[in-house]
C-alpha cells in the first residue's frame, strides 16, 4: 500500500551513464548510440537481478537504487511507485521486457 498517497502516473525513468563500477556518471546522455544504451540498460537489469530469477523484485530494485546512489525522497513510497510503474503486468516481478520498455521512450528521445 502507498500509505495514503494516490498512485501517480510517472514518466519513464531518466537514465545517466553507468560506469563499470556500477555508479552513475554525472551529466545526461547526449549524442548517444541507442544500441549501446540498450545494452547498458540490459546489463543494469542483469546486475539488479541478484537471485538470477529473470525478474527484479522490490528488494532487488531497492538494492540497485542504493548501489547507484539514487536518492529517494520517501524511500518506502517512492520505491513502491517506481516498482508499480515498472511491473506493468502486475505479476510480482519486473521482467526484462518490462524493464526495456520503461526506458525505450527515453532512448528514442535522447538518441534520435
Amino acid at each position: 500500500q502507498l500509505q495514503g498517497r494516490k498512485e501517480e502516473k510517472m514518466p519513464p525513468p531518466a537514465f545517466g551513464r553507468i560506469a563499470s563500477d556500477g555508479k552513475r556518471k554525472s551529466g545526461s546522455v547526449q549524442n548517444c548510440d541507442a544500441i549501446t544504451v540498450r545494452v547498458e540498460i540490459m546489463q543494469a537489469y542483469k546486475d539488479a537481478d541478484l537471485d538470477k530469477s529473470n525478474h527484479i523484485d522490490r528488494h532487488e530494485l531497492g538494492e540497485m537504487l542504493k548501489r547507484l546512489e539514487i536518492p529517494l525522497t520517501d524511500p518506502i513510497n517512492d520505491l513502491e511507485i517506481l516498482y508499480q510503474f515498472l511491473d506493468k503486468d502486475k505479476a510480482g516481478g519486473v521482467s526484462a521486457e518490462e524493464w526495456n520498455a520503461a526506458f525505450e521512450p527515453e532512448i528514442i528521445l535522447r538518441c534520435a
